[in-house]
């Protein structure tokens, strides 16, 4: 099942993405023409809003997809109450409410890409 978003053709998929001896399930991922990748983490558990576990996972999945790569986080609106840690994490979060309608919240800030490029260069150097 493809959905766009933007220019992007998204792939509903599990895909695995492995780094420093961990493996992250990946829901939803996408490529297009020039290689940029979009993953989404997908959390439907209360036991899934852990912010260190979670900023893990997302590390992972970056360090797969590289710089060019964009990491989001998707979770049900009804844990919106829990998941005041995770805001952050990510520039994107998508909220999926009670009618399949998909929210956004973007973060997309300097402070947001500045950790992504240390976090990057420290485990590449």
């Amino acid at each position: 099942m493809l959905w766009s978003l933007g220019q992007r053709d998204l792939t509903f998929l599990d895909r695995v993405f492995e780094a420093f001896g961990r493996k992250v399930r990946v829901h939803v991922f996408a490529e297009d023409e020039l290689g940029e990748c979009f993953a989404v983490i997908c959390v439907n558990k209360v036991g899934g809003l852990d912010p260190v576990g979670l900023s893990d996972a997302v590390e992972v999945v970056q360090m797969a997809l590289g710089e060019d790569g964009d990491v989001a986080i998707a979770i049900p609106i009804s844990l919106l109450d829990k998941a005041g840690g995770i805001f952050g994490i990510t520039r994107r979060m998508f909220l999926v409410d009670g009618e399949l309608r998909v929210w956004t919240h973007l973060r997309d800030n300097a402070y947001i890409q500045m950790i992504k490029r240390i976090m990057l260069s420290q485990r590449q150097g």
